[in-house]
């Protein structure tokens, strides 16, 4: 592969994952405003696939008379563990009938989430990351 492509492929790559960073952090940043309603804990399980076990929590809550659905514990990429332990300890506050608070885009009901906070790892991942294609791509580009 060409010094140049290479450096186009990574300053791309960098741009993509600098917008991505951008946009959660603007949604995280939208969602302090979003309302709250009570909902009520559905399902509450691990999942296992071929990239270990996951969380699984439905629940469902109502806004304006509607009914609605949703499985989205957060808004990053739900926490996936080579341990069936790690995934259990995200159920422990979601057992199924609690009654829980569902925060939810006034916009869009359906979009909605349990917990909106942000782990303090996922924009010093993206940054790090970012850089680091960026940094690969201006240093392709100078060769």
């Amino acid at each position: 592969m060409s010094p140049q492509l290479s450096a186009y492929i990574s300053l791309a790559l960098g741009l993509c994952s600098g917008a991505y960073l951008v946009w959660i952090l603007v949604r995280h940043s939208r969602s302090k405003s979003w309302s709250s309603t009570p909902g009520e804990v559905l399902e509450s399980n691990i999942e296992e696939d071929s990239d270990g076990w996951a969380p699984r929590v439905r629940y469902s809550f109502e806004v304006m008379g509607r009914r609605y659905t949703n499985d989205r514990l957060y808004f990053h990429i739900p926490p996936r563990t080579l341990y069936e332990r790690g995934a259990e300890a995200h159920l422990v506050p979601y057992p199924v009938g609690k009654q829980i608070d569902v925060y939810y885009n006034p916009q869009n009901p359906q979009d909605a989430v349990l917990d909106r906070r942000m782990p303090f790892w996922l924009p010093v991942f993206w940054v790090c990351f970012t850089a680091l294609l960026l940094g690969i791509g201006l240093e392709c580009w100078n060769s």
